[in-house]
């Protein structure tokens, strides 16, 4: 009765060794070769060291728009002012826009001065730069 048990655990033994040691074997093989793969690099020698330091840091790359529009309001009777403030259709927008690039996963990004220099301008500011 013991051996009869013992043989059935045997042939269930081999069943599963059938198919795990194949399993294991392929398992095996692509771990030794993804430390293989892991020290082949392509040939960049045909890249310029810019082409390289682009492509890196393309993702990171952002643009950035400023800008505020200022609506005309007057009450003066000037055909000459009327006239030069229906072509702007009433308006003037000033602004500035440029690239910036994020530098922290938070989403820092950093750019120039005069691309974001009229969003922390006053009303005044902006009126008198739209008269320029």
């Amino acid at each position: 009765m013991f051996l009869n048990f013992l043989t059935n655990k045997l042939k269930h033994v081999r069943k599963r060794a059938m198919i795990t040691l194949p399993i294991s074997i392929i398992f095996a093989v692509c771990i030794a070769a993804s430390f293989f793969l892991m020290n082949i690099k392509p040939d960049t020698s045909h890249v310029s060291q810019a082409q390289k330091l682009a492509e890196y840091t393309k993702p990171a790359v952002v643009r950035i728009v400023d800008y505020a529009i200022v609506e005309w309001k007057f009450v003066n009777n000037d055909p000459d002012v009327d006239a030069y403030l229906h072509q702007l259709d009433y308006r003037t927008m000033i602004g500035a826009s440029g690239s910036g690039a994020i530098i922290s996963s938070n989403g820092y990004i950093v750019t120039n001065a005069h691309v974001v220099e009229y969003s922390k301008a006053e009303e005044k500011d902006i009126a008198h730069a739209a008269f320029e």
